[in-house]
């Protein structure tokens, strides 16, 4: 073991990695009152903070002229951030209430809220939290949260998967109680290294482990603590053997063990025992802390990475690296590149193959969004999009760096931006037609702007409609929101029907209302006088 980097953070809460844009890299985030970059953990060497990420409301609010229609969200401070496969997302607790942020930047409350505490279960922000000790993710829809003395079962709507349209969907959490386990928790993990799923929970002194089955949690089993002696990694520190004294924190690793904090407050001070478990039950001492320590995530890089909260000796909150050679995550493991495609002998083709192959050498630019790095090549760019032409002829002020940020933007949507500008064509799925349908016209692109608009009628659906009207008209997409309005009249029954709650957010839009309930009345007098023509017709033959 090896100190690799010590950082000084304010309101150090903890660290997540996430994939970046296309699987094939991670950015890790240092969280706290901010959610800052943190580069240099996919390799070894340096390690520096970078610009915090801009965060949003999910809630869409009314845009002044020319505005982007969406407010900066207010971090109090997060904790416990934890990364979910499934939604491509990051959960993480402030006050009492469970957030999800998402890539293009949103942040919205899922269930509890910030200032009311409880144990109820139920849906959404109906549940509530008393103190979330840990958020582990299965990556196949269901978070598992340690609160307080027990363990609650976060079931994620279908909607919310990672390329699913969530469009008229329900979209609530539902929190469960799976296990009551009468002890505090301290630390929490989701364990399937074995072939079978189980979760790993730490109490002040011991770790237990308990299966999961299709009804909830099985029996837990003590795993290590509770008078149990650890074994000592460094022969000359005797006094280290002793049962586990105050656990804070613990995370696993690619091979299922667990690295925790022990943390204890002698002569000299506190001071943190970093011990290993390994999924056997044996305990062993790596390394002693002069500080109040615990373990945050496991990077890329295979470093330990620990939020000291206590130092002695040093600031009073230190991320501090540690090299211990680790097996991430399975997230995390270097994913086989595709093959680069070969020259097709098209123009449309060799583009598009040299996007395929970013970053190879040849881009002179970064487009950042959502926390992702696009590299892109500056002349092809300047000469497909008036947007970007402007801003690299120094009409905007970052024409002239070598990285710029494209804010408030889906980094899925700016992908399929680039391969339209690349190779003039792009198939634009469902899911993602909202989001490019505003960033081509954000980016003065008409083509793209219109086959996307395109594509989220052809996608209308009874339980979608409504919501794409509301959307239609933030947008300004006049001409769409008049085709999906005829599209409610022809379809008026099964919607109603089907709609559900999605009726309710036309409250927000009287002027809609207005004129959706006009449409509807003249459709009615239309088809009631076209019934009386027809029964006048009928009697005179």
């Amino acid at each position: 073991m090896f100190l690799e980097g010590r950082l000084r953070v304010k309101q150090l809460r903890g660290i997540v990695t996430r994939p970046t844009h296309g699987g094939h890299g991670f950015q890790t985030l240092v969280v706290g009152d901010q959610f800052r970059p943190l580069s240099g953990t996919t390799s070894h060497g340096s390690f520096q903070l970078e610009e915090p990420l801009k965060l949003y409301e999910s809630a869409p609010c009314q845009a002044a002229e020319g505005g982007s229609g969406r407010r900066n969200y207010e971090l109090s401070v997060a904790w416990e951030p934890a990364w979910d496969p499934y939604s491509a997302s990051i959960f993480f607790r402030e006050g009492c209430a469970l957030l999800r942020l998402n890539g293009k930047g949103k942040v919205s409350v899922v269930a509890g809220a910030r200032n009311r505490s409880g144990g109820d279960d139920g849906v959404g922000t109906v549940a509530s939290f008393e103190s979330v000790r840990g958020i582990v993710s299965d990556g196949a829809g269901v978070l598992y949260v340690a609160d307080e003395c027990r363990i609650r079962k976060v079931q994620l709507p279908a909607s919310w998967k990672a390329g699913a349209s969530s469009r008229g969907s329900k979209s609530e959490v539902i929190v469960s109680t799976i296990l009551d386990t009468q002890r505090t928790l301290c630390g929490l993990a989701f364990d399937s290294c074995n072939g079978k799923t189980s979760l790993v929970y730490s109490s002040k002194n011991a770790v237990y482990r308990v299966p999961l089955t299709s009804a909830g949690a099985g029996v837990p089993a003590l795993l290590a603590g509770q008078g149990q002696v650890s074994k000592v990694g460094q022969p000359n520190d005797h006094e280290e053997q002793t049962p586990f004294t105050e656990i804070w924190g613990m995370v696993m690793d690619g091979e299922g063990s667990l690295f925790l904090a022990d943390v204890l407050y002698d002569r000299g001070g506190p001071c943190s025992y970093l011990r290993k478990l390994t999924p056997d039950g044996a305990v062993t001492t790596i390394s002693k802390l002069s500080c109040v320590c615990f373990p945050a995530s496991i990077l890329p890089n295979g470093c330990l990475a620990l939020c000291a909260v206590k130092s002695v000796g040093g600031s009073d909150e230190d991320l501090i690296l540690v090299q211990l050679g680790l097996k991430p995550p399975a997230y995390m493991l270097p994913q086989a590149a595709p093959p680069r495609p070969a020259a097709s002998g098209t123009l449309p083709g060799d583009l598009g193959a040299l996007l395929d192959r970013q970053p190879d050498g040849t881009s002179d630019h970064t487009v950042e969004v959502g926390g992702r790095a696009f590299h892109v090549h500056r002349g092809i760019l300047a000469a497909r999009s008036e947007y970007f032409r402007r801003q690299f002829e120094n009409e905007f002020s970052d024409s002239h760096t070598a990285r710029s940020t494209l804010n408030e933007a889906d980094p899925d949507a700016f992908g399929l931006v680039l391969r339209h500008l690349y190779t003039g064509s792009v198939e634009v799925p469902p899911a993602k037609a909202q989001a490019v349908a505003e960033l081509a016209s954000r980016l003065l692109l008409e083509k793209l702007r219109d086959q996307a608009v395109a594509a989220v009628l052809a996608d209308a659906r009874a339980e979608t409609v409504v919501d794409g009207m509301l959307w239609a008209d933030a947008q300004g997409f006049g001409g769409l929101l008049a085709s999906l309005m005829a599209w409610y009249l022809d379809n008026q029954a099964d919607v109603v029907q089907r709609a559900g709650d999605s009726f309710s957010r036309l409250e927000a839009n009287p002027a809609l209302m207005r004129e959706l309930l006009v449409s509807c009345a003249m459709n009615a007098g239309k088809a009631a006088a076209a019934a009386a023509a027809a029964a006048s017709g009928a009697r005179r033959g």
